[in-house]
């Protein structure tokens, strides 16, 4: 119903932990975000992992809680063009100071 009604849908709080374990197929989505953060890093190159998010089209993947370049690094080699979080706000305050 919402999607509709013309809202976005989308998975939050997705973690590596339980990356592998979503069957992510039939979901009609927007966008899958995935908490990148380095208390919930641990695991994230494990090959169930790459393989779950190999799955997922890059366009609609956020790498949220991004707080260190790890992160950013890792989802730039896998085609992630969003990112949220406090690497990011610093980055961009630094370039518009």
């Amino acid at each position: 119903i919402l999607k509709e009604e013309g809202f976005n849908v989308g998975i939050d709080g997705i973690t590596a932990s339980v990356l592998p374990y979503i069957n992510f197929k039939g979901m009609n989505v927007d966008f899958y975000k995935i908490n990148v953060t380095k208390e919930k890093w641990a695991g994230m190159n494990s090959p169930a992992v790459m393989e779950a998010l190999k799955t997922l089209p890059s366009e609609k993947i956020i790498f949220s809680h991004c707080d260190h370049e790890e992160a950013l690094q890792f989802g730039q080699k896998l085609g992630v063009r969003s990112y949220q979080g406090w690497l990011i706000d610093d980055v961009a305050n630094a370039i518009i100071s």
